[in-house]
């Protein structure tokens, strides 16, 4: 745990380091000198890890697969495929530089994004650690490839660069093809504006959630005639229904609707098209994260809308009065930190016990024995 309590502290403390109004003034070539630094450490934790995470044997095989893969495989998604093989190419005997160039993808987007559109960008990192999404990504990695990159076709979406946004979109769906299924939602939350919309989505996901099995097996039947999502029916039947009652996720993204609802759009301040299309995915975001503690298939498709929480909390954070930033900066420091340590104890996905790939000889078994079993998998996959 030591590691990634470490690596949340120092990626933070050099991102804060790069707000400072003497380091602006100083240079702008240090300034992006530091963030390099805090991305590439958060780029190390992940990529460098062996055998953490319950995706990794699987994906690992994947790695020692690629020759026999064609770019544009039924299974597998063609911008993971070519990474992959970029990798086994420069070296085809460790998939470390596979591991880390998709960590490379996935959070040097998140970073991008953060600092575009967020004062405190430091913040949104640290909120991106803090509620599991760095651990989170180091499993579902095609999904979570394709996660920032819908960010980027929203950012674009908001600029009115239209062309742009449609190709950060397919590229999207080349890193996953569930992609597809938030069309619908994508064109809603560039759509909506009013709270009015918005509060009847919020009323509707709880009547929805209360009737889930329903709204399940309406689900299930449209996609049961889907050649393409057929792969995705074991989320709705074999692996189905979750029954937790942890509502994290759900709580969460309430939390940060109803502190925009009274510091921003009560006190009438006029927000950027970037952020009115966040707080809608936001909204998704109750939606399915609220249905996910029920249905397997809504837990892993949430992220494409609850990541939004990284942005929006921030942006709240700016438009706040000084005394009101007095207190919730420690509020959100100590929480984070709090669930945080909660969330690893739990060790979902298996984050621990960390391992590096210098630790790889210390911990390995057969590694062919390993790859031979997860072969099996590799047809059905959605991981």
């Amino acid at each position: 745990m030591i590691v990634y309590i470490f690596n949340l502290i120092i990626t933070c403390f050099l991102l804060t380091i790069t707000r400072s109004k003497e380091l602006r003034s100083d240079s702008k070539t240090h300034r992006i000198v530091i963030i390099v630094m805090s991305l590439l450490i958060i780029t190390c934790v992940a990529g460098f890890r062996y055998n953490v995470g319950t995706d990794f044997s699987l994906y690992e095989s994947f790695f020692f697969e690629m020759p026999k893969f064609d770019l544009f495989n039924d299974n597998i998604e063609p911008v993971f495929i070519i990474l992959g093989k970029f990798a086994y190419f420069l070296n085809s005997k460790s998939s470390t530089l596979m591991f880390f160039l998709i960590a490379l993808w996935i959070y040097s987007i998140i970073y991008y994004i953060s600092i575009k559109n967020c004062k405190y960008y430091d913040l949104s990192i640290f909120l991106f650690i803090t509620f599991g999404f760095f651990t989170g990504s180091m499993n579902g990695l095609r999904q979570w490839m394709a996660i920032p990159v819908i960010y980027l076709a929203l950012q674009s979406f908001a600029n009115k660069n239209y062309k742009r946004s449609v190709l950060y979109y397919i590229i999207s769906i080349m890193c996953h093809k569930s992609c597809i299924l938030l069309l619908p939602f994508i064109v809603a939350s560039l759509v909506i504006k009013k709270e009015k919309t918005r509060f009847i989505i919020i009323v509707a996901s709880i009547i929805v959630y209360v009737n889930y099995r329903w709204f399940n097996q309406m689900l299930l039947e449209f996609l049961i005639n889907i050649p393409m999502f057929s792969k995705y029916i074991k989320y709705m039947t074999t692996w189905g229904e979750i029954n937790t009652n942890v509502l994290v996720m759900p709580m969460f993204t309430l939390l940060s609707y109803l502190a925009y609802y009274f510091f921003i759009y009560k006190k009438k301040i006029k927000s950027n098209n970037f952020f009115r299309i966040v707080i809608n995915m936001l909204i998704f975001g109750f939606f399915t994260s609220l249905l996910g503690t029920k249905v397997h298939y809504f837990e892993r498709i949430q992220y494409y809308f609850v990541l939004s929480l990284i942005f929006v909390v921030p942006y709240i954070y700016s438009k706040l009065s000084i005394d009101y930033k007095k207190l919730a900066m420690p509020f959100c420091l100590i929480m984070g930190l709090l669930f945080y340590v909660y969330s690893l104890n739990k060790n979902g996905a298996n984050p621990l016990p960390y391992k590096t790939i210098f630790q790889q000889y210390k911990y390995s078994y057969n590694m062919e024995v390993r790859h031979e079993k997860n072969k099996i998998q590799y047809y059905s996959t959605n991981i």
